[in-house]
């Protein structure tokens, strides 16, 4: 985390250290922290579908699955190969 943090001191609005600062957190089991930095990772660049697929995933996290399933859609709208958001998708709704 120490690099991403010294880029973001640099340039605070960078989306992939934003995005990659997220996944950290959410492999630390911080959702919610995740979720800050990749929402602005999106606020720099809305057109990635690994910032909102990831997004979803956080969202699910945190048992907010209409949330996550709104990320998720967004992500396969963007790109409609990603196995990842669409495998994501498809857990999120087969726990529902």
């Amino acid at each position: 985390m120490g690099l991403y943090r010294l880029l973001l001191d640099v340039e605070p609005d960078l989306p992939d250290a934003l995005h990659l600062s997220g996944l950290i957190r959410l492999a630390r089991n911080l959702p919610s922290d995740a979720i800050a930095f990749i929402e602005r990772a999106i606020a720099g660049d809305a057109g990635n579908a690994a910032y909102h697929g990831n997004l979803g995933r956080a969202y699910a996290a945190l048992g907010e699955s209409e949330t996550a399933l709104e990320a998720l859609r967004r992500a396969v709208e963007i790109n409609p190969n990603s196995a990842e958001s669409l495998a994501s998708m498809g857990q999120l709704l087969r726990g529902l």
